[in-house]
């Protein structure tokens, strides 16, 4: 059984849930493996995406990230 609970806030007022919330990166592997090989299997047809497109897409792709869990978000 377990001894310890992730209920409420800890001293830093941040929720003790939060880390709980973290997914093993195996899995989140399998999921993205298995999302592309059912994409890979659709039909499709090839379009041009418009700059502005693709500009707006580099600019939301994540490439930093801080060392700690942040704050929940209804925090």
């Amino acid at each position: 059984m377990p001894h310890n609970f992730a209920l409420g806030r800890n001293d830093q007022g941040e929720w003790c849930t939060t880390k709980l919330k973290e997914y093993p990166p195996a899995m989140c592997g399998a999921l993205a493996e298995s999302l592309v090989t059912s994409l890979q299997n659709l039909p499709f047809q090839a379009v041009q995406d418009p700059q502005s497109d693709l500009t707006l897409w580099q600019q939301l792709n994540a490439t930093a990230f801080r060392q700690n869990i942040g704050p929940e978000f209804a925090g």
